[in-house]
């Protein structure tokens, strides 16, 4: 389903943030390790951010909570407003839309 790969910030040599990307996600120096998640995984969206100085237009993303990953509760998680698109993701009962 998705790809999990935290970003390195290259000025302190630690893992900055993960991004939570559709499959086959990107690679490079910056992307300290992988993770893939399971059908199902349980994302809660606690805080949203716009791009105001994107390059490629304004991008949104979101900040979110991933049920049963304890090893990426100390990091804070982000997903693009397209990974999280209907065909990626579904709401459930009690969730507002």
């Amino acid at each position: 389903m998705s790809l999990v790969l935290p970003i390195l910030d290259d000025t302190r040599d630690v893992t900055a943030y993960v991004r939570v990307t559709p499959l086959p996600g990107f690679g490079g120096r910056e992307v300290t390790f992988t993770k893939s998640l399971s059908k199902g995984t349980t994302f809660t969206i606690t805080n949203a951010r716009r791009c105001t100085n994107c390059l490629f237009g304004t991008e949104i993303d979101y900040r979110i909570a991933v049920a049963n990953a304890p090893d990426l509760a100390s990091y804070p998680v982000f997903a693009r407003a397209d990974t999280l698109a209907v065909d990626e993701v579904a709401c459930t009962a009690g969730s507002r839309r």
